[in-house]
């Protein structure tokens, strides 16, 4: 099992313009998150993606900014764990 796709202090802009399919993760199937205090705060954009049997959350976003587009789906059968976490962060108005 892996881990996804994984971010860490990631600022910049992210296409990810294919289809990108994820199966079998063990933690998140896409993670965007910090590294030690510094947060995301990149533009992120999935045209085409696809979880399946993620053994944990398929989508978390862990404080910062980040602006996400995503087009796709996810398959969730994990009971009791979230298919989206968003933890702190700032909101959009």
């Amino acid at each position: 099992m892996g881990s996804g796709i994984q971010f860490a202090d990631a600022d910049g802009t992210y296409n990810f313009n294919h289809k990108v399919s994820i199966s079998d993760a063990a933690t998140a199937g896409i993670n965007i998150g910090k590294e030690g205090t510094e947060t995301s705060d990149g533009t992120f954009k999935f045209s085409n993606i696809e979880t399946t049997s993620i053994n944990g959350t398929d989508l978390v976003i862990d404080g910062g900014s980040s602006k996400v587009t995503l087009t796709g789906k996810f398959t969730h059968d994990f009971a009791g764990v979230p298919v989206v976490n968003v933890l702190g962060g700032t909101p959009v108005r």
